[in-house]
């Protein structure tokens, strides 16, 4: 039997993760972290798809983003910065 591929599942908000690993659980061996530093602890282990939330304490996802592009290839990371998007306040 196949292992089932792994997914790592970061946000903040934990009735988000509660959600996605709910609906993949069966399909999918899946990986939790609550903030950035966890998620580049658990992504050492090579998931197959990381899903990422943005607005983040402390590690906004962006700078999580640029930590795994570092890992792989730096030259490539410097190049290609992401652009923040706002949220529109609300009136």
């Amino acid at each position: 039997m196949d292992a089932k591929p792994s997914i790592l599942i970061v946000d903040d908000e934990r009735l988000n993760i509660k959600v996605l690993v709910d609906l993949l659980k069966p399909t999918y061996k899946i990986m939790a972290a609550t903030n950035g530093e966890q998620a580049l602890k658990a992504a050492r282990s090579g998931p197959a798809l990381i899903v990422l939330g943005f607005m983040m304490p402390e590690m906004d996802g962006f700078e999580v983003c640029r930590r795994l592009c570092s890992w792989r290839s730096p030259d490539r990371c410097a190049k290609r910065r992401p652009k923040k998007t706002r949220r529109p306040q609300a009136s």
